[in-house]
């Protein structure tokens, strides 16, 4: 059945689509009820693509996928099951956000003639003497900003507001870390007004706002809502500000949306979680001044260096943050050069934020693991059995996320990977456990479990690709190479005689004739140790002639292939369609030879030749590698 849902949701969730919950062997009551009660306790879920627990009517199981755009409130699907019972509903989330730059975002004039209070939309400045009740702040350079209650707010809702201010040393730690003060305070002593009101403030998502005041547009006022986020945080987020602009006017750069997000929860306040859904979305620009949200959830971005021991100085300070202010309006070119000097780069760190994420359990909202969901966030690509390469682009500061499955018929996977210029891959190897993928490094899986220098197949790979290009028009590209073997020869220990098997079930003997010697199987095995490497030769002696099949396993695929390659030239070989590479030519004046590159394995066929070579070498040489693994 489809009912009609709730007619508000907690938070900051709203209903998507004809806002309409649908259910199966289930009432309506309950189904909204259930809806409900996801958007007030299921946060987390929603934000990571998770699974969280609803009680309403009974126990439900319910679980949330992204199913759109950020720019569309990052809408998921919530599908709650409970015995033989579903409901399913589209949510999407707009938490709070400023007052945005008219120059960037069209201003909502609808809304703003619907306003009556102290902002002025014509001269984009805060009317600070608007009819108030004023609360001074104590004597002290502290507490540079007095409180001004406008009509409806209660004078206990300011003092509380103002306690709490003082509680958490917000003018103090502000000052020590940006070693600034509001520049109202710093040129004249005037507290900076912070004005606290109930009415909406030009749009609907808008509960906080730093303008000049419009008496003196040198100075800064505060515009707050009491019907959003909690006040004190809210107020800590504006001042951040306010002192920000006591080191340089900011304008619109995002990491002053990002670094007045991180400070609340740096100067002791709950960290902000409101924007954490935005980090499901990676192919974002991290400077992006659209969608909106982006900027406030790049907050994590900030803490992400800020745990990694980038931002903090010495005396509580923030020499970081203030070398970036100082660099406004171009704030990523400032990061850039600020991190130059502690031997590293946005690009790179940037790349490296995205690849902790693709961890089960971050540095960063730890709850809140980036998963691939196609094709809203990620390209989902199904490995095959042939070799291939497939290409990546991403625009500068973007990263861009493939997830990587592996066909049926799929035993062992090798990925090489190469960039281009500033580009970055990472990977989630293990669900605990990501890491960075170098040019030319080769990583290899095992379906089934690690073997040699292969990891355990993870069931799947989601892997990051970042442009660490500050700006401009242009794509970073990059390649992953893929081989594939089908056979879990490659992932067993050698240490039997497995060309010998691989010749028989090659068919050596309808090739090679019957063994020469009857009452004898025609084989001969040996091992050997060759340049440190484990070589299985096996010896196949039959009325047609000799095959003798050599496999050595090389600890790097990439230098063995580039040995083989190096033996097809100097023979003159032919390059023949096998493996990942391979080649079939003479070795001598008695045999045929063909040499095939095929993951960690280098596989040798000669036979004598009158057997009829190379169409038999070829042959038997497309056997092993049917048996080994293509």
């Amino acid at each position: 059945m489809t009912c009609s849902g709730p007619n508000s949701l907690d938070g900051f969730f709203r209903l998507q689509g004809q806002i309409n919950v649908t259910g199966k062997r289930v009432g309506c009551a309950t189904a909204r009820k259930v809806a409900k009660t996801f958007s007030r306790t299921c946060f987390d879920a929603y934000a990571g693509q998770g699974d969280c627990t609803v009680r309403a009517s009974g126990r439900w199981r319910c679980h949330s996928r992204i199913v759109g755009s950020l720019s569309e409130g990052a809408p998921s699907k919530a599908d709650c099951r409970r015995r033989r019972g579903r409901i399913t509903f589209e949510i999407a989330y707009f938490p709070p956000t400023e007052l945005f730059d008219a120059g960037i975002e069209p201003f909502d004039a609808e809304a703003s003639a619907r306003v009556k209070g102290p902002y002025d939309d014509v001269r984009k400045c805060i009317e600070a003497n608007h009819a108030s009740t004023v609360l001074p702040p104590p004597a002290g350079e502290d507490h540079p900003w007095e409180l001004h209650l406008l009509e409806g707010i209660r004078r206990e809702t300011g003092e509380e507001l103002h306690r709490t201010l003082v509680k958490y040393k917000v003018g103090e730690k502000l000052y020590l870390g940006l070693k600034a003060y509001p520049p109202n305070w710093r040129d004249s002593q005037a507290p900076v007004p912070l004005l606290v009101t109930s009415e909406m403030l030009v749009t609907e998502d808008t509960y906080g706002m730093v303008e000049p005041t419009c008496a003196n547009r040198f100075e800064d006022a505060i515009l707050i809502r009491t019907d959003g986020p909690e006040l004190a945080s809210l107020a800590a987020h504006e001042l951040f500000h306010t002192y920000s602009d006591g080191i340089a006017r900011r304008g619109t750069p995002w990491w002053e949306e990002a670094s007045a997000t991180w400070a609340v929860g740096k100067l002791g306040f709950p960290e902000v979680e409101e924007y954490d859904p935005s980090l499901q979305y990676p192919d974002t620009a991290l400077d992006a001044l659209l969608p909106k949200l982006h900027r406030y959830a790049m907050s994590r971005f900030v803490q992400f260096l800020d745990l990694k021991g980038m931002i903090d100085g010495p005396n509580s300070s923030w020499p970081l943050q203030r070398q970036v202010i100082t660099g406004y309006p171009d704030a990523t070119k400032a990061l850039d050069a600020a991190l130059a000097i502690r031997g590293t780069s946005v690009g790179e760190q940037l790349a490296a934020f995205w690849g902790d994420r693709l961890r089960e359990r971050p540095v960063v909202a730890s709850n809140k693991q980036l998963k691939p969901s196609p094709p809203w966030n990620a390209r989902q690509i199904e490995v095959q059995t042939e070799a291939k390469v497939e290409p990546i682009d991403a625009e500068p500061l973007h990263t861009r996320l493939v997830d990587f499955r592996l066909a049926k018929r799929v035993k062992r996977v090798e990925f090489e990977f190469d960039a281009d210029g500033e580009g970055y891959f990472w990977g989630l190897i293990k669900p605990t456990e990501s890491r960075r993928f170098f040019n030319g490094e080769p990583i290899a899986f095992c379906v089934g479990g690690a073997y040699g220098d292969a990891l355990s197949w993870p069931g799947h790979l989601p892997v990051t690709f970042t442009s660490g290009v500050l700006d401009g028009d242009g794509m970073t590209t990059g390649t992953i190479t893929i081989f594939t073997q089908t056979d879990s020869d490659q992932c067993q220990d050698p240490n039997d005689n497995r060309a010998c098997r691989a010749l028989v079930k090659a068919g050596v003997g309808g090739v090679m004739g019957s063994p020469l010697y009857p009452g004898r199987s025609g084989l001969g095995g040996s091992k050997d140790i060759e340049d440190g490497r484990l070589v299985v030769h096996c010896v196949y002696t039959g009325r047609g002639g000799v095959a003798n099949l050599s496999i050595s396993r090389w600890t790097s695929p990439q230098e063995m292939r580039r040995s083989l390659g190096a033996s097809c030239k100097s023979i003159n070989a032919e390059p023949l369609k096998l493996g990942d590479l391979a080649c079939v030519g003479s070795q001598g004046e008695q045999h045929a030879w063909v040499g095939v590159a095929l993951g960690h394995d280098n596989i040798v066929v000669q036979v004598s030749k009158q057997s009829g070579a190379p169409t038999s070498a070829i042959g038997l040489a497309r056997g092993v590698v049917n048996e080994v693994g293509p």
